[in-house]
């Protein structure tokens, strides 16, 4: 985000007045999960919830009079419902025009374990 926002001061006429989308790259959770166990050397404790599951829980916490947790589940199981790319697509980004570059999970992963 930082790169992003200096890119943008840097060359302000490519993107005056725009709304921009960036990115660095896509992943789904069991690719995150699958590269954290692999550069940590270990196994992680996972569990997993049915999205649908979720949402339909927010929902009734939210009739019940519980706004705060159902509208968490709600937001969670609409934002963890399994498809992998709910973003713009790559022809839509701004990343060309501000000169960002992409990466890979492995690599941002492992200068985020490096910075440690």
């Amino acid at each position: 985000m930082a790169q992003s926002v200096v890119s943008v001061l840097q060359r302000p006429a490519d993107s005056a007045n725009q709304y921009l989308s960036i990115r660095s790259f896509i992943v789904s959770q069991s690719e995150i999960l699958a590269a954290l166990e692999d550069i940590t050397q270990s196994k992680w404790s996972v569990s997993y919830v049915d999205a649908d599951n979720l949402r339909q829980e927010g929902w009734r916490l939210l009739a019940d009079g519980n706004p705060k947790q159902g509208i968490e589940s709600i937001i969670r199981g609409a934002l963890f419902q399994g498809r992998r790319d709910i973003s713009v697509s790559q022809d839509a980004l701004a990343n060309t025009q501000l000169g960002l570059l992409t990466t890979n999970l492995r690599d941002y992963l492992e200068s985020m374990d490096k910075s440690q």
